[in-house]
């Protein structure tokens, strides 16, 4: 004689049919194409300062020797975030009647737009300047460095 237990089979269908316990992890399409989108701006970013870097110290040197006569400007190197800050390196300026030794050679100069000084309505003029301050307001840039006193 075999002996065995009885097992109730249960069928597939049921199964299937039974809602899942499982939470849903899917992410909505808004948020892929979202996120899809914030990747391409970035890209396209990081790709347009690439381009810009490479050829930014000639463009430099072409405006500068363009527009300041009796003087030769070269630039090392040149590069600009994303913050709009501009970076030169070995930044030199020679007089073209009497070019040895140069006038100046920069070995790092860097340029910013201070954000918090113009939606605060201060205005910084660079020390030691004799310049008024509504006269250095209409010049076309202002250089900022560490040493400036606020007005």
């Amino acid at each position: 004689m075999h002996f065995h237990s009885y097992k109730p089979r249960i069928r597939q269908d049921k199964i299937d049919e039974k809602p899942s316990t499982a939470p849903s992890r899917s992410v909505p399409a808004i948020v892929k194409w979202l996120v899809l989108t914030v990747m391409v701006l970035i890209l396209t970013a990081v790709a347009g300062l690439w381009i810009i870097n490479r050829e930014l110290p000639a463009f430099i040197e072409r405006q500068l020797n363009a527009h300041v006569d009796a003087y030769r400007f070269t630039v090392g190197q040149a590069n600009l975030s994303p913050v709009l800050s501009l970076e030169l390196r070995q930044l030199s300026m020679i007089q073209l009647d009497h070019p040895d030794p140069p006038v100046a050679v920069i070995p790092l100069w860097r340029l910013s737009i201070q954000w918090n000084h113009p939606a605060a309505g201060k205005a910084r003029i660079p020390r030691g300047s004799t310049r008024s301050p509504e006269r250095m307001a209409r010049g076309h840039l202002c250089v900022l460095s560490h040493q400036d006193q606020p007005i």
